[in-house]
């Protein structure tokens, strides 16, 4: 994952691996992705296809980029647990709350 600062009307065009799934998540600022609009405090996900990603800034913005290996299975996510089903899910916490996740020693 990269931070990347985006002064007000700058352009930025980043390569994209292909194959990889990518995101960015817009911390604060006014930007298009790809032309279009994505407000702050949003996550996108980013289309597979192409081989850049084009990036504009109305204001000064801080946006983070990350990217990674397809998993193409489903996900649930529930606080800070992610999972693949609504199942999983209630048996993580379950496990969690009855302290089988371990813990540190002091």
């Amino acid at each position: 994952m990269s931070t990347l600062q985006l002064s007000a009307g700058a352009h930025e065009r980043l390569p994209i691996a292909p194959g990889r799934q990518v995101f960015l998540y817009v911390v604060k600022g006014d930007v298009e992705v790809s032309g279009e609009p994505v407000q702050p405090h949003h996550l996108i996900e980013v289309d597979r296809d192409g081989d850049c990603l084009l990036i504009e800034a109305s204001s000064d913005a801080c946006l983070l980029f990350g990217h990674g290996d397809v998993i193409d299975e489903p996900l649930y996510s529930h606080g800070p647990f992610v999972m693949n089903t609504r199942e999983e899910i209630v048996q993580a916490v379950d496990d969690y709350q009855n302290g089988k996740f371990g813990g540190l020693d002091a």
